[in-house]
């Protein structure tokens, strides 16, 4: 994904990669209980532009909940954590499925550092 992206699918929904994913949005109970927290910057585009990107972040975070009750550890899942971890960085269950993931999948540790540096200059 390209730096400055916020998300590699306008909405999940939409990609024909990730169709046999059924989401699990959250309930209106847990709306209430539990607000999703976004960066800045995703609240300054969520002013600024529409309200699409607070869709953008319950349909990733949607798609978040389904593979993780999957347990799919793979190329689109680690796409889709670098998403979530965009939209917000501060949750701890996407980085630690991450790592899950990078462990599983083999990938290579130093891509990865790289990629830790670019969020931690981001943020």
């Amino acid at each position: 994904m390209e730096s400055g992206d916020i998300s590699s699918s306008a909405m999940y929904e939409d990609n024909e990669e990730v169709k046999d994913i059924y989401p699990i949005y959250p309930s209106k109970d847990e709306e209430v209980a539990v607000k999703i927290a976004v960066t800045e910057d995703c609240i300054y585009f969520f002013c600024k532009f529409s309200t699409k990107l607070f869709f953008t972040v319950i349909d990733a975070f949607a798609y978040f909940r389904a593979v993780l009750i999957k347990n799919e550890k793979s190329t689109r899942v680690m796409s889709l954590l670098e998403d979530c971890i965009r939209l917000n960085p501060a949750n701890y269950t996407v980085w630690q499925y991450r790592r899950v993931c990078l462990t599983k999948l083999g990938l290579d540790l130093k891509k990865e550092m790289r990629y830790l540096d670019n969020i931690i200059l981001e943020s």
